[in-house]
């Protein structure tokens, strides 16, 4: 385990003023949040964790009623913010400011293109990469309550302690393995503000289950959906504390057109809250006098195009072997669906996955 690490603590605009100043002749900074969301639809930012060459800061943005020049310093673009699967922290900056810092590195994303697992967490990572042991008691504090806990406080300066230390190892790695611009191509997405907002429309794709329906059972489950998600932001509730995601397919299956109807439908733990009632059957009438497109419109592949994506799978598959890398880091299921269903904008038909891939599925479904 490794040993404590100093750090400054910033809860007051004085302090928070001359740290930005000598912020701006840092380069590159650690990144991470701490952050609460299990009672709001947006994640409320209660900690900000930094750390450059010169040490380790956090920043109470609680007690603080301003951060906009820090803000100001970590949008250069002209210095590299490292991060570690960075996608929830992004949508907080997102939500601050409508797009995210530029100049990212993940050190996620590049370790997944030196061979390590997709998803591989930062202590994980730091123990294979370091040989330092982390303990990761605290990732599920209450971060919103203060004062913070010393536990706490040692967990948030070990999340940015030794990404400024990974940083330069795993570029490094990646040049000399040729890899470096495949990985900058992937952190590069990870700049653009529509991956962190959810669009109403597209709700329904989010719902474990929702692709075992169809017809008017799913043109219902898409009005539901739509309406969930604008309802959970307008109030910012957790979507499962307006209506839960169980509750919207015994919705979408049973389609009640009553009060009565919708009351019995509670009886099986899929309740809907009272104050809720009256929208939920507006949605599924209006989705009644939807008409109902044909089955290709509902999500589900056809036989054919289902022997199309096994067929891709194994090309993938084969392409994994001998890159070293994951299947899902070179091409998703979704992916796959989405070019036998006649799709050319997915991922894996664009950049280094194109060459390396992408041209040969795009032949197999053509039929070249």
């Amino acid at each position: 385990m490794a040993d404590p690490a100093p750090y400054t603590f910033i809860d007051g605009t004085a302090a928070l003023a001359a740290y930005v100043t000598r912020l701006t002749t840092a380069e590159p900074v650690a990144l991470d949040t701490e952050f609460l969301r299990e009672r709001t639809y947006y994640p409320k930012l209660c900690l900000l964790q930094l750390a450059t060459a010169s040490g380790i800061t956090l920043v109470d943005t609680l007690a603080l009623e301003d951060i906009g020049a820090l803000l100001d310093v970590l949008y250069a673009d002209h210095r590299v913010k490292v991060l570690h699967s960075g996608s929830q922290d992004l949508e907080l900056f997102v939500q601050m400011r409508g797009t995210t810092p530029p100049a990212l590195f993940d050190t996620q994303i590049a370790a997944a293109y030196l061979g390590y697992p997709d998803q591989m967490g930062y202590a994980g990572l730091v123990e294979k990469v370091l040989g330092v042991t982390l303990d990761k008691s605290h990732t599920r504090s209450d971060w919103s309550r203060r004062p913070l806990s010393a536990a706490q406080l040692g967990y948030a300066v070990d999340d940015v302690r030794y990404l400024l230390e990974m940083y330069p190892l795993l570029y490094r790695e990646l040049k000399d393995a040729g890899r470096l611009a495949w990985a900058l191509e992937d952190i590069a997405r990870l700049e653009d503000p529509d991956r962190y907002r959810v669009s109403p429309a597209l709700a329904w794709m989010k719902i474990k289950g929702s692709r075992r329906l169809s017809g008017r059972a799913l043109a219902v489950l898409r009005r539901l959906a739509a309406w969930r998600e604008e309802e959970a932001q307008r109030r910012d509730l957790p979507r499962g504390w307006v209506v839960s995601n169980d509750a919207l397919l015994t919705l979408a299956e049973q389609r009640p057109a009553s009060l009565g109807a919708l009351a019995g439908l509670g009886e099986g733990g899929t309740a809907v809250p009272q104050t809720f009632a009256s929208p939920v059957l507006e949605a599924i009438a209006a989705a009644e006098r939807e008409p109902v497109g044909p089955q290709s419109e509902d999500g589900r592949l056809s036989d054919i195009q289902k022997a199309l994506v096994n067929r891709f799978n194994e090309r993938v598959s084969r392409k994994s072997r001998e890159l070293g890398l994951s299947s899902a880091l070179i091409a998703t299921r979704a992916e796959l669906e989405a070019i036998a269903r006649g799709n050319d904008d997915a991922r894996v038909l664009t950049g280094w996955r194109r060459e390396a891939i992408g041209h040969e599925l795009l032949e197999l479904r053509n039929g070249d």
